[in-house]
C-alpha cells in the first residue's frame, strides 16, 4: 500500500455521494470513527488480501471459499454454479460491468478501506468498507485472466498517524 496523499473525511463523503450507493450512512459512520484519512494505491497483493463483505447474499461464496479474502471469494465466484446470489448480487452482471469498464479504459473509482475489526482480523488487515461489487468484479476478471492488474486507488481510514509506504 502506497500513500498518495492525506485527504479529509469531507473528500471521502463527496466521493461516496458522487458514485452513489445504498450504504452511505454506514460508510460515513465508519469513516468518522478514525482520525486519519488517506488516498492510497494498492498493490495486487494488497488488493487480493482485502477482507470481503459477509452478508446473506455473499455467505455461500464465503462458505465455499472458507475465507473472506477477496482473492478466495473471486476464485469461488468465477466457478460458482449459481450466478444470482440475491438482490443486487448477480455475479454475471458484476463481471460484465467490470469488463465493460475495462473495455472503455475507465479507471475504477476509489474503494473505501478501514482496519479489520473483530472476526474480520483473522482474514486480513484491511476491510473493504465500500466498493465490494467493483472489487469482486475486478478480482474475478484478474483471476480468470481476462484483465491484467492495474493498481487501484482506495480511501483508507486509520488511527495510525503515518502509514508505511512500499
Amino acid at each position: 500500500m502506497k500513500t498518495i496523499k492525506t485527504v479529509t473525511n469531507i473528500a471521502i463523503e463527496q466521493h461516496l455521494k458522487k458514485i452513489g450507493g445504498g450504504n452511505h450512512k454506514d460508510n460515513m459512520e465508519q469513516v468518522l470513527k478514525y482520525k486519519h484519512c488517506l488516498l492510497v494505491e494498492l498493490s495486487e497483493s494488497d488488493f487480493f488480501n482485502l477482507v470481503f463483505l459477509d452478508i446473506a447474499q455473499t455467505k455461500q461464496l464465503i462458505d465455499r471459499a472458507g475465507s473472506r479474502k477477496l482473492a478466495d471469494i473471486a476464485s469461488v465466484a468465477n466457478n460458482h454454479p449459481v450466478t444470482n446470489l440475491g438482490l443486487n448480487w448477480d455475479l454475471a452482471d458484476i463481471i460484465t460491468k467490470t469488463n465493460n469498464f475495462a473495455r472503455d479504459n475507465q479507471e475504477m473509482p476509489a474503494i473505501l478501506l478501514r482496519p479489520a475489526q473483530g472476526n474480520e482480523c483473522k482474514f486480513g488487515q484491511w476491510y473493504l468498507q465500500d466498493g465490494s461489487h467493483r472489487s469482486l468484479g475486478y478480482a474475478m476478471a484478474l483471476k480468470n485472466k481476462s484483465l491484467v492488474y492495474k493498481p487501484i486507488k482506495a480511501f483508507f481510514v486509520t488511527n495510525e498517524h503515518m502509514l508505511k509506504t512500499e
